[in-house]
């Protein structure tokens, strides 16, 4: 899904893990969340949108199901509970869209490291012997701009929270090794 392309569909992530951010006109972007496994995806499309206004990018392989507007709106329309859950989405989106400005204006890069790993944790973790491992592929510069801040000082950071215990790496993947002393630094 590419923003300004006509938004003619939804799309639903049946597998795999997808980012998605929107771009701005300074050739910067703008990371607004993940999506992965049941996942919806271009809910402008439902709204009258004549484009889409974020990049749906896929992270690793993705199987998709596509759902034309006039199918997905009928569908809503028709089933109270349906519509129910997309807004129960919508306005979860919101709230964490909220929190995360919150945590931009009074959080210190820490914090803030600290709150996306302990996101990405409960909605990728994966039970470890050597703790949770987060199974996304997620690289440093993409917690840098997810946080609003710099590769280096997410490096950084990383390495003082693998340095007393509290994180630990497996190639390219994070494993939280002590969740509540992790989030004590919040």
């Amino acid at each position: 899904m590419q923003q300004g392309s006509s938004a003619h569909a939804i799309v639903v992530l049946a597998r795999g893990r997808a980012r998605v951010e929107r771009s701005l006109l300074s050739s910067d972007v703008l990371p607004l969340g993940y999506r992965g496994a049941g996942d919806m995806a271009g809910e402008s499309a439902l709204v009258g949108m004549e484009s889409y206004t974020e990049n749906v990018i896929a992270m690793e392989d993705c199987d998709v199901v596509r759902v034309p507007t006039s199918t997905a709106t009928a569908l809503l329309r028709d089933d109270p509970a349906l519509m129910q859950a997309l807004v129960s989405t919508v306005l979860q989106r919101q709230a964490e869209a909220e929190e995360r400005l919150t945590s931009l204006l009074f959080r210190p890069v820490e914090g803030r490291v600290v709150e996306f790993l302990l996101q990405a944790m409960s909605r990728w973790g994966v039970p470890d012997a050597r703790g949770t491992v987060i199974s996304a592929p997620i690289t440093h510069l993409e917690i840098a701009k997810a946080i609003g801040s710099t590769r280096e000082t997410v490096t950084v950071t990383l390495g003082v929270l693998r340095r007393e215990g509290l994180l630990a790496t497996a190639g390219r993947k994070l494993i939280v090794v002590d969740r509540d002393a992790l989030a004590m630094r919040k």
